[in-house]
C-alpha cells in the first residue's frame, strides 16, 4: 500500500511513495518520446536523456488524466514525480498496464543510482496526481499481471500487447 509523506521538493503537502522493481525495457521509449523532447525539456526543467527508467510496480496505480501533461495528439501522457530528490516525469500511454512506470530523467538514472534489474526503487508522486483503481479493474489486472508484474517488459510482442489491448477494451489500463 502506499504512504504518504510531506515532500520538501515540492510545495505540494503530500505525495504517495510507489515501489517497484526496476526492469530493463523493450529500447521503445527514445523512439516514442523523441518527437516531444522540447515539451519534455520544459515539463522536466532540463533536457532529458534518451531512454527511461522501467519500474514494475507490485500492484495497479491509476494515473489522473486530469492532471497530466499530455503531447503526440493527446496519446502519450507524463506527470511529475521524484526519485530520491531528482525530479522525473512518469511516461505512460493508453492501455498501460497499471503496474508500470517508467521515469523520464534529466540524468541516467541507473548510472546515478546504481539501480540494476530486479532491485527495487521509490518515486514520490504528488497525491493528486492518483486515483482510486475500479475493481473490475484490479480484477483484470490481477488476472494478466499478478506475480507476473515484470512480465510486461520482455518482449515485444505477444502478451504485453494482448493485455495492453484487454486493458484499454475493458477500462482497465491507463
Amino acid at each position: 500500500m502506499p504512504t504518504e509523506r510531506s515532500t520538501t521538493a515540492d510545495p505540494q503537502p503530500k505525495a504517495v511513495r510507489i515501489e517497484g522493481r526496476v526492469c530493463s525495457g523493450r529500447g521503445l521509449a527514445s523512439e516514442h518520446l523523441a518527437a516531444a523532447r522540447s515539451d519534455l525539456s520544459r515539463w522536466l526543467g532540463a533536457e532529458p536523456v534518451a531512454g527511461t527508467l522501467n519500474l514494475a510496480a507490485r500492484r495497479p496505480y491509476l494515473l489522473n488524466r486530469a492532471t497530466a501533461r499530455v503531447f503526440d495528439s493527446d496519446h502519450k501522457m507524463v506527470w511529475p514525480a521524484w526519485l530520491d530528490d531528482e525530479p522525473v516525469l512518469v511516461y505512460r500511454w493508453p492501455g498501460c498496464a497499471l503496474h508500470i512506470l517508467e521515469l523520464v530523467s534529466a540524468s541516467h538514472l541507473r548510472r546515478r543510482t546504481g539501480l540494476c534489474d530486479g532491485e527495487r526503487a521509490a518515486i514520490d508522486l504528488p497525491a493528486q496526481h492518483l486515483l482510486p483503481v475500479p475493481v473490475h479493474a484490479w480484477a483484470l489486472w490481477a488476472a494478466l499481471w499478478g506475480l507476473r508484474e515484470t512480465r510486461y517488459y520482455r518482449g515485444r510482442r505477444g502478451y504485453p500487447i494482448l493485455a495492453e489491448g484487454l486493458g484499454r477494451r475493458l477500462s482497465a489500463g491507463q
